[in-house]
């Protein structure tokens, strides 16, 4: 069995966290150059690799989740939220990335929520690596990475704190 796919077969849902745990034993890696965000390889539902890097110039705010994740699937509200407050800035980019390993349950999860916003799956070692690079224990899992691609949080607010949205316009402004 792949490592990706016993990395996710070891979630398991925490109700006193909201979160669903995954556990492993990786090692947050730690980034030399002035604290540029580990690179993040994932693939479209039209099966197309794009890196985070594609990104440079943006502020990006990335929601790390899956299907079978309730508390997941209850920040995807207000996720659309967010995205319809930034979707016409070009400043900014809203991400999901999707640790599903039932790529066609993603791809039908998207259609039903209408989860307009760029969508992604980290398959097989894409999942290893953002797992690794990221030390992925829980999920969701929010990230915010500065227009010059550096990581500003690797455990940032969720939207439903109603905070976010304030703290993109506050990189904007930078």
């Amino acid at each position: 069995m792949a490592l990706a796919a016993a990395l996710i077969s070891l979630v398991a849902c925490n109700r006193q966290t909201n979160a669903s745990t995954i556990d492993n034993n990786s090692q947050q890696q730690t980034t030399t150059d002035a604290n540029i965000a580990p690179e993040i390889n994932m693939t479209t539902p039209d099966g197309k690799i794009v890196s985070l890097s594609d990104y440079r110039g943006k502020i990006v705010y990335i929601d790390i989740w899956a299907t079978w994740c309730p508390p997941c699937r209850a920040e995807l509200p207000h996720m659309k939220s967010l995205y319809e407050h930034f979707k016409l800035n070009d400043k900014v980019a809203i991400l999901s990335i999707s640790v599903d390993q039932d790529k066609e349950a993603w791809k039908k999860k998207i259609t039903d929520e209408q989860m307009e916003w760029q969508q992604f799956i980290c398959e097989e070692t894409q999942a290893e690596e953002l797992s690794k690079n990221y030390n992925l224990r829980s999920i969701p899992r929010f990230l915010i990475i500065d227009s010059e691609g550096k990581l500003v949080d690797a455990d940032a607010i969720r939207p439903s704190s109603g905070k976010v949205e304030e703290l993109i316009e506050s990189l904007i402004a930078k």
